[in-house]
């Protein structure tokens, strides 16, 4: 079923008559934060123990490619070359994802690993040096 003209487009509040159901889909590729929780509801307090209120974190994808040459952003297409700086790029339940096999060497002093991550080999299996 089409919408109706007032309902087309970009919004971020949808009316919802008894019966109806709506499915919401958003991407938030800019928006990662573990700080910052977003918040759906229902104007319907009496709604709100039924499901109909609820927060969300956006986690962040994380890439690393040890063999990467060129301006680094840690996505998948310009990922970063080392797990250090995938991991200081992190949020808490940030997820690294390593592209490529074998070994990574780490330069520098130690590091610590203060928020819970999680790593996810595309290929083969890892070490850090």
């Amino acid at each position: 079923m089409t919408p109706p003209p007032f309902e087309l487009g970009r919004k971020d509040v949808v009316h919802v008559l008894p019966g109806e159901k709506v499915r919401f889909i958003a991407t938030f590729d800019d928006f990662a934060d573990s700080e910052l929780p977003y918040m759906f509801h229902c104007h319907f307090l009496v709604h709100e123990d039924r499901g109909m209120m609820g927060q969300f974190v956006v986690k962040s994808d994380l890439y690393v490619d040890k063999n990467y040459i060129g301006p680094e952003a840690g996505t998948n297409s310009k990922p970063f070359n080392t797990f250090t700086e995938a991991y200081n790029a992190s949020v808490e339940s940030s997820i690294i994802h390593f592209k490529q096999s074998g070994d990574h060497e780490e330069l520098g002093a130690s590091l610590l690993i203060d928020h819970p991550i999680k790593l996810k080999l595309l290929l083969g299996s890892i070490t850090i040096k």
